[in-house]
Formats: C-alpha cells, sequence, structure tokens
C-alpha cells in the first residue's frame, strides 16, 4: 500500500469530482450503482452546479473527511495523502465514507501495519 501511495503521491480524488451514470444519474462514483444513497440526482432534472455546491453529503465531504480519519487512519501520518484510499470500499466494508481503508485496517488489527506510518509509532 505504501509502496504504490507514498506521501504526495496518487489517491482517489473524490472530494474534487462527480460522477455522471449512463442513466444519468449523478453519484461519487461507481458505488452508486448499488448504493442509491450516494446518488445526488439526474442530469436531466438537476443542475450539476447547485448539486456540487449545495448537496449536504458533498459538502460535508469537503469540510470534514480531510479531517476525520477513523481507527487506523486517525494514527496513520499518510491520511492527508490517501483520505481512507477508497472512501468507497470504507462504505461498502465500515457503512461510513470517512470509515478506515479496509487493507490497512486488517493489517493494523493483525500487527503488520507499518510501524514507522504511525504517529508518534502509536500501536495497539
Amino acid at each position: 500500500m505504501f509502496r504504490i501511495y507514498p506521501t504526495e503521491g496518487p489517491r482517489c480524488d473524490v472530494l474534487k469530482i462527480i460522477s455522471i451514470f449512463p442513466d444519468g444519474r449523478y453519484s461519487l462514483c461507481g458505488i452508486g450503482v448499488t448504493h442509491k444513497e450516494i446518488t445526488f440526482g439526474h442530469i436531466d432534472k438537476d443542475d450539476i452546479d447547485s448539486i456540487w455546491m449545495k448537496n449536504p453529503l458533498l459538502r460535508e465531504m469537503r469540510t470534514i473527511i480531510p479531517y476525520s480519519g477513523k481507527e487506523v487512519c486517525l494514527k496513520c501520518i499518510e491520511y492527508k495523502n490517501c483520505y481512507s484510499h477508497c472512501m468507497a470500499y470504507s462504505i461498502t466494508k465500515y457503512g461510513s465514507l470517512n470509515g478506515p481503508f479496509p487493507i490497512c485496517q486488517e493489517a493494523y488489527e493483525n500487527g503488520f501495519f507499518p510501524k514507522d506510518k504511525l504517529k508518534q509509532n502509536e500501536y495497539n
């Protein structure tokens, strides 16, 4: 994980994008196919600028998620670079947009998370 996504490296830009499905629905990303609560309207009925600026979930994501990692992400020095890597994966595993990245959380729980990536070398 940390070799693929080092500090200042690539991450999901979900805080800067909105997806449009082939059927015209707006969503965060492909997660909206299976999680209807992560869709925000329809291209035929709703103005994308208005959705981007006024949708409560999108506003919450932009103001809270960058500062609210949970579980291992709260302890990780890389959180500001990855924001739990994939919010969609966190939703499917934990039911939360700002839940921890499941692979990192499982590694942490099993003692395999890199200790040098933890703030002040925190460990269980």
